[in-house]
């Protein structure tokens, strides 16, 4: 564990103070995000004509995984997958330039031929009716429970977030600290979801739990709402990665725990307590809890 910390801090600080580097992982991003790069210049072509699809979701829904068996799925029928929050995240460049201005989400947002994916919160793209829309949440307390364990152990550091500071202020924090202080920006991310695209005719919305517990009903409901017509060749090889199973808990690990209800066996009852409170709107509108108002 002592060597995965030691690990990541050289690559943190190598990050900062080699050029070599540096210049490798820009190399690396501009081949990485090409697509994103053109279409952002508004040179990016496509001859596809297949209906454009936007994927949300949040952090720790599995959302690196569910990205790529997307994008792979949407390239097998065509269509360029398009990821603005991994362009922005691994650029360090500021995501309000397109996020928070309408004509440019306007000018950005192609009607065919694209699959957006994924966008981590609710982004107010310009006649979001028109779009297919797969929104795929997880119980938000699991999500908040999780959260802790990448921001202080897991996750990479992003040029973008001052992602050092926001490590060392989880590590100084205990689990039920850090979960309580990031509540409020996760029950305004959900708040959003159920006001702007829950219930919505062209929006699906599957739950992270179903994908960890039944991943073949879950992968074909996506598919056929996008209407993705996809290879058994590709299926077959989507299916073989779809394993869920973690043998042992490692902190350091992006994959550490992936069943349903982690917050029962992390937190305190006092802060399950406060988060059943807290979000007992979102968790009846998302059919994680019996009782409630709805959003």
């Amino acid at each position: 564990m002592e060597t995965k910390m030691l690990a990541s801090s050289i690559k943190s600080s190598l990050k900062k103070i080699h050029p070599v580097y540096s210049l490798w992982t820009k190399t690396k991003n501009r081949e990485k995000f090409s697509n994103e790069s053109l279409l952002l210049k508004g040179q990016h072509k496509t001859e596809n004509q297949h209906p454009t699809a936007l994927v949300f979701t949040s952090h720790k829904c599995a959302s690196v995984y569910v990205a790529k068996i997307l994008k792979d799925s949407a390239r097998d029928v065509g269509m360029t997958p398009i990821d603005l929050d991994g362009y922005f995240w691994d650029t360090g460049k500021p995501e309000s330039e397109v996020y928070a201005d309408q004509n440019r989400l306007e000018e950005v947002i192609k009607p065919v031929g694209y699959l957006y994916c994924p966008f981590r919160k609710f982004i107010d793209i310009p006649k979001l009716e028109k779009y297919r829309i797969l929104l795929m949440l997880r119980d938000p307390r699991d999500v908040l429970t999780s959260l802790y364990f990448s921001s202080a152990y897991s996750h990479a550091d992003s040029p973008a977030l001052g992602a050092v500071k926001d490590r060392q202020k989880a590590l100084g924090q205990t689990i039920d600290e850090f979960v309580i202080d990031k509540s409020d920006l996760y029950l305004q991310r959900y708040r959003q979801y159920c006001q702007n695209l829950f219930g919505k005719p062209n929006v699906l919305f599957v739950k992270y739990e179903e994908m960890v517990t039944d991943f073949n009903t879950w992968f074909n409901k996506v598919t056929d709402f996008l209407e993705l017509n996809v290879s058994q060749k590709l299926v077959n090889q989507i299916a073989s990665t779809a394993d869920f199973k973690v043998e042992k808990e490692d902190i350091y690990a992006h994959k550490r725990q992936v069943m349903p209800g982690e917050h029962k066996r992390k937190l305190k009852p006092e802060t399950i307590s406060l988060l059943n409170s807290k979000f007992h709107e979102v968790l009846s509108t998302l059919d994680y809890a019996k009782t409630g108002q709805k959003c």
